[in-house]
């Protein structure tokens, strides 16, 4: 590991509104992974790049911020996690640098999530939208239910599943609220390797109210049993856009992903960074 002087990741980190700030107390930061985009020009990645998203990391390794930076680089949207030991209690959710909602989380002894609730901005303290309660059978979900403000019933769904644990079918009766994700329906189809990964799914999605989507996604692996190249197609199976995932192979974590468009062209390339900051004061950093 290479040690090197603080540099731009922590600067970026200060740039968060003052007045932010004083809400929260002081976090650890012991590791922070940067994302970075290059810029591509005429099909070609250039030695140009800048910071997307930042994750950044305590001593017990609980990701107790994410930063996203808009196109002009400027931190405008972030989550701000909170924690009961290890187990994630609430987020809340920054948009252009205001609380746009809140997400706090009940969890079973197996440390799955049990309730949500689901809270928006309002002029005083966060203000309730929604109650959602996720019942499970053998492990896997079987039924989310919806209660609005009032206590009453916004929407139920129901889970199907194969052999596999590869949930197939989700479907959703909407009253006065909407799931989180929006999908009133889903039916997917999987398909198997002789290890029982995932080589490909079909999948038909209806989001609320009425937009229905039907896409077919394949996968490809690598020799450490990571997925090396995901590729979508549209209804028509027509190819859409395809993704090379890139490890890294001391410790196998996601490094680099490249992206190319229906002709192959390249659109997109993004590399993640490690950084590691050994002391309090956060004066030196470590490159992993």
């Amino acid at each position: 590991m290479k040690r090197i002087v603080l540099g731009l990741s922590l600067a970026c980190i200060a740039l968060l509104p003052q007045r932010s700030q004083a809400q929260r107390e002081p976090q650890d930061v012991r590791r922070v992974i940067v994302t970075s985009s290059y810029v591509i020009e005429n099909g070609q990645r250039t030695s140009k790049f800048f910071a997307t998203k930042q994750e950044i990391y305590d001593s017990l390794g609980r990701m107790h911020t994410e930063i996203f930076y808009n196109n002009d680089h400027y931190p405008q949207n972030y989550v701000w996690n909170e924690f009961d030991g290890n187990k994630l209690k609430a987020s809340d959710y920054f948009v252009n640098e205001k609380l746009a909602y809140r997400i706090a989380y009940k969890r079973n002894g197996e440390n799955k999530v049990t309730e949500i609730k689901h809270l928006v901005a309002s002029d005083k303290e966060p203000a309730l939208y929604q109650t959602i309660s996720y019942t499970y059978k053998k492990g896997l979900l079987t039924t989310t239910a919806g209660k609005d403000a009032r206590g009453k019933t916004g929407f139920k769904a129901t889970h199907k599943y194969d052999n596999k644990g590869t949930e197939i079918s989700r479907k959703v009766k909407v009253k006065n609220t909407v799931p989180l994700d929006s999908i009133v329906e889903l039916t997917r189809i999987p398909a198997y390797d002789s290890l029982g990964r995932i080589i490909s799914k079909t999948e038909t999605i209806t989001y609320y109210p009425a937009r229905k989507v039907t896409q077919t996604t394949e996968y490809t692996y690598n020799n450490i049993d990571s997925v090396a190249t995901e590729t979508l197609y549209n209804e028509a199976k027509a190819k859409v856009w395809s993704k090379e995932y890139i490890y890294r192979p001391n410790d196998k974590r996601l490094q680099q992903v490249k992206t190319t468009d229906a002709n192959g062209t390249l659109v997109e390339w993004t590399a993640r960074r490690f950084e590691l900051y050994p002391t309090r004061d956060r004066r030196n950093r470590i490159l992993e």
